[in-house]
This record gives structure tokens, sequence and C-alpha cells, in this order.
């Protein structure tokens, strides 16, 4: 918007040196030369609070994807914990199961159930 603001004014000081070459206004100093020095200045502010904008809105970015990836390491490591766990528990069950003794006794089908 303010892009447009600026460049509208440069238009309307365009017009006006317009008038003035065709004499349909008395001689006055035209303002182009002034406007455009003010409209550069004008889309350089506007331009750069765009950039900070969008830098801000990266900066942002850039920390809720670090949460993101914080937050899915320890939900990996709860994961790989559990499978961990379970793979010592099928192992003990295996190693259990083998042995006819505890077998026939019933400790390996209660344990392993």
């Amino acid at each position: 918007m303010w892009l447009a603001a600026s460049l509208l004014i440069f238009m309307l000081a365009g017009a006006h040196d317009l008038l003035i070459m065709l004499k349909l206004i008395g001689e006055t100093p035209a303002w182009t030369p002034l406007t455009s020095v003010v409209t550069t200045l004008c889309m350089s502010v506007v331009l750069g609070l765009r950039h900070a904008r969008s830098v801000r809105r990266i900066e942002r970015f850039n920390l809720e994807l670090a949460e993101g990836i914080e937050r899915a390491r320890g939900e990996l490591a709860t994961t790989l914990e559990r499978e961990h766990a379970l793979a010592l528990t099928n192992s003990a069950c295996r190693t259990a199961c083998r042995s006819p003794t505890t077998c026939m006794m019933g400790w390996a089908v209660r344990w392993c159930a």
C-alpha cells in the first residue's frame, strides 16, 4: 500500500510537470526532480520494512521448526527405549523357552505371555 502511495505521488508530480510543458498551467518549478528522490527514499523505506518483517517471520519459523525437531527427537528416544525394552523381553523369553525345565514348570509361559 505504501509503495503504491509513493508511486502515486511520483505520477501526480509527472502530471503536474506535463501540464507545465503543455503550458496549461503557469510557470512553476518542476516537481519531478524532487519527487523522484522522495519516491526513491519512500520505496527504500517500504522495502526495508518488508524485508525486516520477512526476516522476523523466518526467525519465528526457525524457532518453531527447532522446537518441533526437539519434540520429535524426544518422542523418538522414548520409542527407541520402549522398542529396546521389548527386544530385551523377547530375548529373555526366547532364552527361557529354550530350556525344557523352565518351559515344563510354566515359568516362561507365564512370564512371556
